[in-house]
């Protein structure tokens, strides 16, 4: 017998399944599996990455930010130090004034004290000289009295004679006044 081969089929004539309704092997879904888990990691880190750098360009700002501030609190602390040093410094210089002039209050109020002493020492000793002076000095004789003479028709001719007489300064109603001897009128000539 003769052989015979069998016939190839027509591709028209069979049905192509498709590529999922065919059969995998072990193998091939291996190598399936592995690309879609190097494709998810490539495309998962790639997003990762993405969000990390953004995420890192923030930190690094943040950092900037941080270190400026920082530099900032430093200034205004070497500021801080330098006013408290100047402060320090002027407080002493305050407390030694003050102690200086409490010193001169006390030596001016010990040198007051004296002064007062010595003062009253020096009227004790004016008092007593003055009693010994009133003591030592006779009494003053009374002055005599001025006999009142009756003085009639008494005219003067000036003032020199006013004057000349006693009688200056003359008034209105005494003897010998008249208007000639008082210039401005007041009552009182010869003034």
């Amino acid at each position: 017998m003769p052989r015979t081969t069998p016939p190839i089929p027509n591709e028209a004539e069979t049905p192509r399944a498709s590529f999922f309704t065919k059969p995998t092997t072990r193998r091939t879904a291996a190598f399936v599996s592995g690309g879609a888990l190097l494709l998810g990691l490539i495309f998962g880190s790639s997003a990762a990455g993405a969000s990390g750098s953004s995420e890192i360009a923030e930190l690094k700002s943040e950092l900037a930010q941080s270190e400026e501030a920082s530099l900032g609190l430093a200034a205004e602390l070497e500021q801080l130090e330098s006013d408290h040093e100047s402060i320090s410094a002027s407080e002493a210089k305050k407390t030694k004034t003050i102690a200086a002039l409490q010193a001169d209050a006390g030596t001016a109020a010990t040198a007051a004290i004296a002064q007062a002493e010595k003062i009253t020492a020096l009227e004790a000793e004016l008092a007593a000289a003055a009693a010994a002076v009133a003591a030592a000095a006779p009494p003053e004789p009374a002055p005599a009295p001025v006999a009142d003479t009756p003085v009639t028709n008494t005219y003067f001719k000036n003032c020199t004679a006013v004057r000349n007489a006693g009688a200056a300064p003359i008034r209105a109603g005494d003897p010998g006044y008249g208007s000639h001897l008082d210039r401005d009128g007041d009552g009182v000539g010869c003034e």
